[in-house]
Formats: structure tokens, sequence, C-alpha cells
């Protein structure tokens, strides 16, 4: 794998960090600003996953030198995809730290360690979501060009799909059955959750003062009630590990070497 690309990809969410942080900055917690939180979470999730496609080139590349290597026996392609995914996962959690760590400082999004922890994880998964569908892509279609194509309709249907623009009980019947396929709309849930779940907010253009609790917020804006957060933040990662068992699946076989991980001739 190529040494610049996590370096690259840090500066990139860097300024992407920087630039939606001022785009947002300091969030206040008015319902009036209802609309800015959401904004914020849905383009601090889109470009941390758009990041992750400027590799499409690269990861084509690591295929087509791992074939050769395969073939000559210097590993098995149970080692290529396993130590493949811990380096990206090692790399992916550094950048997404800075990256969370810049976007809720500027944005305040919301002060709870939690949120920030979900935030950071999310961005984490995000990364390694996208790697793992343009990998699945590159073993079936092998064009660089097609798959990074490929990763930007998923994208796309990733956002058309995850009830951000519509919400899902409102979408026809024969089309919101695929909002329950792409993992974006998991993700915003348990999101959504986080961000307004642990405060308060104060009603505009009411005297005296009145606070309205996030919870409230969640049922009545967005129909979520005791959202389970953490457990939609592992389904979002299952994805992740779904996507790199076909990638294995279909590397070993295209390479004739379709066999149980680890598991090689000599060692049985």
């Amino acid at each position: 794998m190529e040494r610049g690309l996590y370096f690259n990809r840090l500066l990139a969410l860097i300024l992407l960090g920087v630039f939606l942080g001022t785009l947002f900055l300091d969030l206040s917690a008015t319902t009036d600003s209802i609309g800015n939180y959401v904004g914020a979470m849905f383009m601090a999730s889109v470009c941390v996953m758009l990041t992750a496609i400027s590799a499409t080139a690269i990861f084509a590349k690591d295929r087509r030198e791992a074939v050769d290597k395969v073939a000559n026996g210097l590993f098995t392609p149970a080692v290529f995809v396993t130590t493949q995914f811990l380096a990206s996962a090692i790399y992916s959690f550094a950048v997404s730290f800075v990256f969370s760590c810049i976007f809720h400082w500027l944005t305040n999004i919301n002060p709870n360690h939690e949120c920030f922890v979900y935030d950071f994880l999310l961005s984490w998964v995000y990364l390694m979501l996208m790697e793992s569908v343009l990998l699945l892509a590159i073993e079936v279609m092998k064009n660089d060009f097609l798959c990074t194509t490929f990763g930007l309709v998923f994208l796309g249907c990733c956002m058309c799909f995850s009830g951000f623009f519509r919400k899902v009980p409102d979408s026809p019947p024969w089309i919101n059955w695929m909002c329950f396929i792409f993992p974006l709309r998991w993700a915003f849930d348990g999101f959504l959750f986080q961000i307004f779940h642990s405060q308060d907010f104060t009603v505009s253009g009411v005297t005296p003062t009145t606070l309205v609790h996030g919870d409230d917020i969640l049922n009545l804006s967005f129909d979520l009630k005791e959202t389970p957060s953490w457990g939609l933040w592992a389904a979002v990662f299952g994805y992740v590990l779904l996507f790199r068992c076909g990638q294995y699946l279909l590397f070993a076989y295209q390479t004739g070497k379709l066999q149980l991980p680890f598991i090689g001739k000599n060692n049985q």
C-alpha cells in the first residue's frame, strides 16, 4: 500500500474538519438551530466517506500486485486481505480521531463525551465501510474508473435512502424497503440520537426562557425513541465485515486459492 495514502487522507480530513467546523461554527442549542445540527451531521458523514473514494486507483494497483505474489506463493489471499484490513483500521482510526477533534471543537455539536466518542468511531467506520465497498467492487470490475464511479453511486444511494431528505415512512412502499439495506440510514439514526439525547434546547422566540429536552426533539421531529445508538453502530460495522468477507471470497476464488483462511495445504 502506498505510504502517502493515509497521510494525504489526514491532510484532506484536517481541511474538511476546518471547513465544516467554520461552516457550522459554535452551534447554539436553540430550536431554530435544529436544521444546522442535522446539516452538520450529514455533511460530516458524507465528506468523510468521500475521502476514501480517492484511493480507488491505489487499491486496484495493490490488488494487481497481490495477485502476482499469491501466484508465486509469497502469501495467501487470507493474509493479504487480513493485513490490508488491519493496516487500514489502524491508520483510519488515527486520522478519524484528528478529524473528530477539529469538528467537535469548532461546531460544539454536543459537549457530551459519549457523543464525541461515538462520532469519532462512526467516522472511523465510515472510512472502513467505503474502503470495503471499493475493494469488493475492484474484485468484480477490476477497472479503476468503473470502481470509482461505483463508489460514488453507492454513496449517492446511501444519501438518498438514509431518510435524510425524506422520512422512511413517507416513502412509497415499493421504495422504502431500500432504506433498510443501505447502512447510512442506521448510522444517521444513531448519530442523531447521540447529538440530541444528552442536551437541552432553548425554545426560540418564547419568553420566559423555555427548555425542551433533546429526547422530545428526537420523538417529535425524527420519530426516534430509545434508539440503541451503539447497536446501530455495530450494525454499520457489520457491513464492513460482510464486504471484507466478500472481498476475500472473490479474491481467493479468482486466484485459485479458495480455502479456509490461514489453513494451507501444508498445514492440513
